[in-house]
């Protein structure tokens, strides 16, 4: 169950504040005691309930970029500063410090109420996002845990999968020995993005470069030498997979 909220910003522009969610079940009977039936019919819906959220929480993930990680969650705007209490018994003391530390959290893309209702019902259905788009959102994740190798080479693969997608838009017109022979000679980030400049793709902005800078080299240094990127190194290759799979699969076209 979902609701508009009239004197809400969100509800004006078309966005659910979601009270609770109804589920359907279809339940088999058979020749069984009731006692066996309802356990059995308990844990069938506990377990569909389960999945169908998975997949409704990646599908928001990928669509919205929402992080619905419960242990890193984020905020519409920033928060207060902080102030640190130390309390004795009835008492207590505020610690002042002349710098105070300030809290900016991540904004919270909202959803239309159509694309929510898309998300429900392709996770009814059982459809999962697309493997690079769930990488990519990964990667994002990862970035946010301070995990920033792992962000790097979940990135690099999701866009590497991405131009792949658009080499094979490219070769279905051609001969399976011809594009398979084109597929084997540009393998990795920067063979595929050379053959698809060979065809006359356009990559987003000066794609080729910045791929392989920002991109292709330091996952490669991640992966052979151990490397950890630094924070802008990472924030720059998450921006170019980004634009890569928009180019390749866009979000607003997946539901």
């Amino acid at each position: 169950m979902s609701h508009f909220k009239s004197n809400d910003p969100l509800g004006a522009n078309g966005n659910a504040l979601v009270r609770a969610f109804v589920v359907r079940h279809t339940i088999a009977t058979a020749d069984q005691p009731e006692s066996v039936r309802r356990k059995e019919r308990g844990q069938n819906l506990y377990q569909d309930i389960d999945a169908w959220w998975r997949l409704a929480a990646d599908w928001v993930e990928v669509v919205a970029r929402q992080n619905l990680d419960p242990h890193y969650d984020g905020a519409s705007r920033p928060g207060d500063d902080l102030e640190l209490w130390f309390k004795y018994g009835p008492d207590g003391e505020r610690v002042r410090n002349p710098a105070p530390i300030s809290l900016t959290m991540s904004p919270v893309n909202a959803l239309e109420s159509d694309r929510w209702k898309a998300i429900l019902k392709a996770a009814s259905d059982g459809r999962q996002p697309p493997t690079e788009h769930l990488l990519l959102r990964d990667a994002i994740a990862a970035n946010r845990r301070g995990q920033r190798r792992r962000a790097v080479l979940d990135a690099a693969t999701a866009a590497e999968m991405a131009l792949t997608y658009l080499l094979d838009q490219e070769l279905a017109g051609l001969r399976s020995d011809v594009a398979g022979y084109v597929i084997e000679k540009s393998r990795q980030i920067g063979g595929r993005v050379q053959a698809l400049k060979n065809l006359g793709v356009q990559l987003p902005g000066d794609a080729g470069k910045r791929i392989m800078s920002f991109l292709a080299e330091p996952r490669n240094t991640a992966i052979h030498g151990g490397r950890e990127p630094s924070v802008d190194e990472t924030r720059e290759a998450l921006k170019v997979a980004d634009e890569i799979m928009e180019t390749a699969s866009p979000r607003s076209a997946l539901l």
